[in-house]
């Protein structure tokens, strides 16, 4: 293709196809076979069909649907495929959260403030938060390839990652649009909060390889258990055979047996580089959704020191969260002074 990176027709509807959950397999050149989910039926009229994207292996291939501009089946996708950067942004669908009374109450139980007198309210504001939802494919490549998205959701506002958010948004029907009115709480630079998840995500992926090893490792075993056999056995009949055996003969079994051992440790690092796990991971899609969370300015008093504190309260979990850390990040239930007007985690 003249620009690298484009999509060539055969490409886009293999990325769409994955992307709405079919298992397609390469047929052969400018073939695709596919096996759709239930949702398509109604777009495709069958569950298993062949995609050619080429006119004469159309033709070589009779059951196949040829693919090319202007077909009906491709503007069918076209469409569909543009539901899917059409809702890359949710919204949240209820009212603002209401102010809370006794606010030092929920502070109490989610933050304890060391060496330092209970916490009193300053003031409350309602402002909204964009939660960025990660979906990070990861594809495994060993004795077989594995795929797998992994899901990582970051508070734009303070850079935490936010561990159960799309489970808990789950039976939320969110809107197009917003149906509140309240100021935008102040967003990380994106590449700030992309770099946030891709350290998430790299742990996920390393945890995900080693238990793929840890699979893997009986099955690389009962390979290299068989080479082992079938090597050692050949070599114990050549030197059988070399006792025994003339000088000439001794000398070709010698080679011969060398030969043998050179073929086993190849065999043996061919099979463990074949059972090894490798991972290719890449940004599959991004969805942000909008929620408005209530602020509380809080002021937080040590012997003659005066600190304020941001907390928020989050009407998805309705409970108050941990701050992060202003020093390493990291959301933090326990709070000390720790110089500069700043409170910090005991780490």
């Amino acid at each position: 293709m003249d620009n690298p990176g484009a999509f060539s027709l055969e490409e886009f509807c293999l990325a769409y196809l994955v992307r709405a959950g079919a298992v397609v397999e390469k047929a052969g050149h400018a073939l695709l076979e596919v096996l759709a989910p239930e949702e398509l039926f109604p777009y495709f009229n069958h569950n298993h069909l062949f995609l050619a994207f080429d006119y004469e292996v159309a033709r070589e291939t009779p059951e196949s649907i040829f693919i090319t501009y202007g077909s009906q089946l491709l503007d069918t996708i076209i469409r569909l495929a543009s539901f899917y950067g059409r809702y890359t942004k949710h919204y949240w669908p209820g009212n603002v959260p209401a102010f809370l009374r006794n606010m030092e109450q929920p502070v109490k139980k989610a933050i304890e403030f060391v060496h330092c007198r209970p916490p009193r309210l300053d003031m409350q504001w309602v402002a909204e938060h964009a939660f960025y939802a990660f979906s990070f494919r990861a594809a495994y490549h060993s004795f077989e390839k594995t795929d797998q998205i992994f899901s990582v959701v970051i508070d734009g506002f303070n850079g935490l990652v936010q561990q159960n958010f799309l489970k808990q948004w789950e039976n939320i029907v969110p809107g197009e649009s917003p149906g509140y009115a309240c100021p935008g709480a102040t967003i990380l630079p994106l590449d700030t909060i992309y770099q946030i998840a891709c350290r998430e995500v790299e742990t996920k992926v390393v945890e995900k390889g080693a238990l793929l090893r840890r699979l893997t490792q009986a099955a690389k075993n009962r390979e290299l258990v068989k080479i082992n056999c079938y090597y050692e056995e050949t070599a114990r009949e050549i030197q059988q055979k070399m006792d025994g055996a003339d000088e000439g003969k001794e000398a070709r079994l010698e080679k011969q047996l060398a030969a043998v051992i050179a073929d086993q440790e190849r065999r043996q690092k061919d099979a463990a580089r074949r059972y090894e796990v490798e991972a290719e991971v890449r940004l599959d899609h991004l969805i942000v959704y909008h929620m408005p969370c209530l602020h509380a300015k809080l002021e937080v008093q040590h012997k003659n020191q005066y600190f304020y504190q941001t907390v928020v309260y989050n009407p998805l979990t309705a409970r108050i969260e941990a701050p992060a850390c202003p020093l390493c990040g990291k959301p933090a239930h326990r709070l000390v002074p720790a110089g500069k007007g700043q409170l910090a985690c005991l780490e």
